[in-house]
């Protein structure tokens, strides 16, 4: 494109010009084009669709580097391991198997620059975080695909001293975001601010691979820019921690749901100009869901039972051993109902088509399996359950002696809670002759997808 310009005399008359070798040339001093990556190592679940992180073009030009925002279209990438990871019309990455695949990034034939992606089935959740019930008049939402979010929302501003990465990835068909090496990250929604004055609650769906014993914690922190909507002045802002000791608890390798009064936030002077979300602490790993304010209060009577059925697991049918679920084949002649004294009514209700185990009145219950399983070849419990009315339920694997062993789950649910617990944290109990379940707690419980998978 040739541009110019020219201004009228002082007479208000126009200009006569003459144009001549108007023409391009290659002087020979653009050189040395790079590629810009935000990062050249990435890790994802099996089934992650990750954005490849491409941030422009540098070229030296007359000895100056100058940066360019190159559109994304005009690069192309390739896997060099299509086992493991392939490349969808979009330009993003979909990770297909566990495996490691060199991803070559390309700006016509000119530069080139490789991505080494490394999928791991236990890096991330296998199942999406249970879909919001609350409705959508009674929300405003930061992220989640189950609402229509806040706009102008910068997921990561890249302070000074943050460590932490960020990637948009998909579990199970369902758009989460994925924060690595996170030390504290910054999350900002200033245009506009939020005015949360007429909710009651934040809600955050966490995941993370990495232990959650003692001294492992998470933060949140929300700030507020005060009555003048801007930074500084009037500013307040309140953190809490959250632990494996703390309610709810933080667990590994489970979808954790975090129902926060916004009262809690104490240092908040108001909530009109909410601008900030930081997330902290000492786990390096987290994937973040359906973050959210809501009013409790408008959102009508909490539900006492499922709408929906639970969440449909898609392990490889050859990877499962099954006890209850229509997903799958069930090992045959298991008893949904041992007299074993207990209270509990047991019951299989129908949820929109899908069988569904109904413990009403739980004090404790048992399932009795028609022989010993063999289950040292897999490596996860997997189990759906909702409840509205329990404040304590624990689930057991037991095998001949009896040796048994718990696990508590986080309690009450605000909707489906899929869990995949590892099979090491019912130790001592022998994987080799697995011969009953328990569950034992209190309320009225919804149960589907009780597995095991590897």
């Amino acid at each position: 494109m040739f541009w110019y310009s020219a201004g009228a005399d002082e007479q208000g008359l126009g200009c006569t010009l003459w144009f001549d070798e108007v023409k391009y040339e290659k002087l020979g001093t653009i050189a040395y084009p790079r590629i810009i990556l935000e990062d050249t190592l990435l890790t994802a679940p099996v089934g992650g669709l990750l954005d490849p992180g491409i941030n422009g073009v540098i070229y030296n030009v007359d000895g100056v580097d100058r940066t360019l925002n190159v559109a994304k279209a005009y690069f192309t990438l390739s896997s060099l391991n299509e086992s493991v990871a392939t490349i969808g019309a979009d330009g993003k990455i979909q990770a297909i198997a566990e495996g490691t695949a060199e991803i070559v990034v390309k700006l016509g034939s000119i530069t080139q620059k490789k991505i080494t992606l490394t999928v791991g089935k236990e890096f991330g959740p296998s199942t999406s975080a249970m879909v919001p019930t609350v409705p959508a008049d009674s929300v405003i939402s930061l992220f989640s695909n189950a609402y229509t979010n806040h706009p102008g929302i910068v997921w990561n501003t890249f302070w000074q001293f943050s460590n932490a990465k960020t990637e948009d990835i998909q579990v199970a068909g369902d758009d989460v975001k994925l924060y690595t090496d996170l030390n504290f990250v910054g999350i900002e929604f200033t245009k506009p601010t939020v005015d949360a004055s007429d909710m009651t609650h934040f809600h955050m769906d966490i995941w993370t691979p990495e232990p959650t014993g003692a001294g492992q914690v998470f933060k949140i922190q929300l700030v507020d820019f005060g009555a003048d909507g801007v930074f500084g002045n009037d500013d307040s802002f309140h953190e809490l921690t959250f632990s494996s000791s703390t309610t709810p608890a933080l667990a590994s390798q489970e979808w954790i749901g975090l129902d926060i009064p916004l009262s809690d936030f104490s240092g908040l002077k108001s909530t009109g100009h909410l601008a900030q979300l930081v997330l902290s602490g000492d786990i390096p790993t987290v994937f973040v869901d359906n973050v959210y304010f809501y009013n409790k209060g408008g959102s009508g009577p909490a539900p006492t039972e499922p709408t929906t059925p639970a969440p449909t697991p898609s392990f490889t049918a050859g990877d499962v051993i099954s006890v209850f679920s229509d997903a799958y084949t069930n090992i045959s002649g298991t008893d949904f109902f041992p007299n074993w004294g207990q209270a509990t009514v047991v019951s299989q209700v129908q949820i929109d088509g899908n069988n569904t185990l109904f413990y009403s009145g739980l004090n404790y219950q048992g399932i009795q399996l028609a022989g010993s399983q063999e289950i040292s070849g897999m490596s996860h419990l997997h189990l759906d359950f909702w409840t509205a009315s329990s404040t304590a339920l624990n689930v057991y694997l037991i095998s001949t002696g009896p040796v048994e062993a718990a696990y508590a789950l986080t309690v009450p649910t605000s909707g489906w809670v899929s869990v995949d617990i590892p099979l090491t944290a019912f130790s001592p109990v022998n994987l080799s002759d697995i011969i009953q379940f328990k569950f034992d707690g209190n309320g009225d419980i919804y149960l589907d997808n009780l597995l095991w998978h590897k």
